[in-house]
């Protein structure tokens, strides 16, 4: 029977390697896009927020071919994406023996294995962006890895929405959130706003559903933002 870290280490290995001969295929731009996506994926099955996180999983998938179209073969041909299901992990993978795969991974084996091709992904992550900045000099926030979000994605999304509403936060767009929180594989299109017809207000029907539970609806307005508005208003002009 085999040492159960070595399996892990040996698995690692493989993975590291194939990942590098894919990103040798791309341009760094390219290489940051893919990697974050892979990043996104092992997150998702780390910690699946609910129980369509494989439908979110699949979505991922279908935006880099969308993006990529015809430059996408060599990332689908090397299945990458095939280390993240314990039932293939293993297979096809050359430095694994018969034996290895017959006996297959445990859950503390495959959890272990995940949280170590994070590390990889996140170091390539990072390394990229390196690649890509003037000079070799990243900018600072691609350098830090995400924080991480305790909450579900919506919870997130409201947060965000309410904390803007209370004049706590400024404008941001979806890119700056998956740089700085984890769990914001689709948070763009929670942030989608349609536009209230009667009181031409924007609400965020894919947050606010009826099933849903606000948590930071009680945010206290931002007091200096609440002079700012009323110096500014209409009537103080008079």
């Amino acid at each position: 029977m085999t040492e159960p870290t070595l399996l892990v280490a040996k698995l690692c290995r493989k993975f590291k390697i194939d990942y590098h001969k894919v990103m040798a295929h791309y341009d760094v731009e390219a290489k940051i896009d893919l990697t974050d996506a892979l990043l996104k994926m092992v997150t998702l099955i780390i910690k699946p927020e609910h129980e369509n996180y494989l439908q979110e999983f699949n979505q991922l998938k279908a935006g880099l071919l969308r993006k990529y179209r015809s430059r996408l073969k060599p990332f689908i041909h090397a299945r990458l994406y095939t280390y993240f299901n314990p039932s293939y992990a293993l297979e096809d993978r050359n430095n694994i023996t018969e034996e290895e795969l017959e006996e297959g991974l445990t859950d503390y084996q495959y959890n272990s294995f995940l949280q170590l091709i994070s590390t990889v992904l996140r170091g390539g992550y990072q390394m990229f962006n390196l690649e890509s900045a003037p000079n070799g000099v990243a900018e600072a926030g691609k350098l830090l890895p995400p924080m991480e979000w305790l909450g579900t994605q919506k919870e997130l999304a409201e947060w965000i929405v309410e904390s803007q509403k209370k004049g706590w936060l400024g404008k941001v767009n979806s890119r700056q959130i998956q740089q700085a929180f984890t769990k914001t594989a689709t948070i763009g299109q929670l942030l989608k706003p349609a536009v209230d017809r009667k009181t031409l207000e924007s609400t965020y029907d894919q947050i606010y559903t009826v099933q849903y539970k606000p948590k930071f609806d009680t945010i206290r307005q931002n007091p200096k933002q609440l002079n700012f508005n009323t110096l500014t208003s209409p009537n103080s002009l008079r």
